[in-house]
Order: C-alpha cells, then structure tokens, then sequence
C-alpha cells in the first residue's frame, strides 16, 4: 500500500514541479522584457508575501498541515516493508531469489489444490532468518488445521527457515442447502425382503 502511495505522491509532485517550472521560466522570460507578468499576479503576492504575519492564521494553518503530511510520510518510509524478494536455498547451496507475489500466488493454489476450499490467499513476508506466511480461506473452522499441515509442508519445500510462523483465517463458510431426498418409501415388499433369510420376496 505504501509503495502505491509513494509512485502516486511522487507522480502528482513531478507533475507539479514540471508545470510550475515550466510556468516560471515563461513568466521570467516575459519579465525581463519589461512585459509584466502573464498569469501569475506577482504584485499582489509580493504585496501578501510582505504584509502577512508568521503569526497570521493561515499561515500556521499551512505550516501545520504540511508538517502533518511530512511527518505521515516520515513514518510510513520509516515502517519496515515486506521484502521484494524470498532466497530459497537449494542444496547445492546456491540461493535463488523468488518474486514474493509469485511465490504467495503459487503458495495460494497449492494450498487450494491440497485442501478443497476455495479461495486461499497467502500473503508471505519472508526474512532472512524467519517467514512469517499468513493464509486467508473461506473455509469452516475445522479446516484450520489441514491449511496448517499443508502451508507447513509447502514452506518445507520452499526450504524456508526454521524460524518460522505460521497464521490461518477461516472466515467460514455457508454448509450447502439439502436437495430433494433421494429416498422412497419403503413398500410392503421390502419388508418382506428383510424378513426373509435369503434376501428374496416370500
């Protein structure tokens, strides 16, 4: 989520600097030639600039609310994010880095294909000494316990860590609705087949 917000908020202050740029240099051209200003009214913000206060309220207001943004996005660059990448290691002792989200894609069919419920989400945050793999099913309750034998069997196969953690979520699941009984009635007959040692009609 972060990185979604840095590529947006890095997208708007690009675009914002090249117009504003752009705009600059059109209005310090059109300056120097003694022509005034085009469309920025720069003798009244100078006149502003002069005249307000740092004790002015919007001022204060201004400086709180970009401090306030500063300071979010201090914090969430300070967050420690899920790495990009998980080692596996094979046993010759090369280590081969896989993608994260191809990693929980493939961990989320393996975990369908091995325990029938539909669908299974994994979200993986692999380190260097631990992973920690999350499974989201919808699924009854008493499933928990097979999601957790197959994620710990395919994180073996990932020859992830030792150190690891493992955190299933079964938001349950619906049982399906009984269709017509496929039942008959019984007949006089069959009575007669029950109560007769060889199995046929008296």
């Amino acid at each position: 989520m972060i990185r979604v917000v840095n590529r947006l908020l890095v997208f708007v202050i690009g675009a914002a600097l090249l117009g504003g740029g752009g705009l600059v240099v059109i209005e310090g051209v059109w300056t120097w030639t003694n022509s005034g200003f085009v469309w920025i009214p720069g003798d009244e913000w100078l006149h502003s600039f002069e005249t307000t206060a740092w004790s002015a309220p919007i001022v204060i207001a201004v400086s709180a609310a970009v401090g306030a943004v500063g300071l979010l996005l201090a914090l969430g660059e300070l967050k420690p994010q899920r790495q990009r990448v998980a080692e596996y290691r094979t046993d010759d002792e090369i280590t081969v880095l896989l993608l994260r989200r191809s990693t929980e894609a493939h961990l989320g069919r393996r975990l369908s294909r091995e325990v029938p419920v539909s669908p299974v989400r994994a979200r993986l945050k692999p380190g260097r000494d631990r992973w920690t793999l999350t499974v989201r099913a919808k699924a009854a309750a008493s499933t928990r316990p097979d999601l957790e034998r197959a994620a710990q069997a395919e994180l073996d196969l990932l020859h992830a860590p030792e150190r690891r953690r493992i955190k299933v979520h079964a938001t349950g699941a619906t049982a399906p609705t009984a269709g017509p009984s496929s039942k008959r009635t019984p007949t006089a007959t069959d009575g007669a087949a029950a109560a007769s040692p060889t199995g046929a009609p008296s």
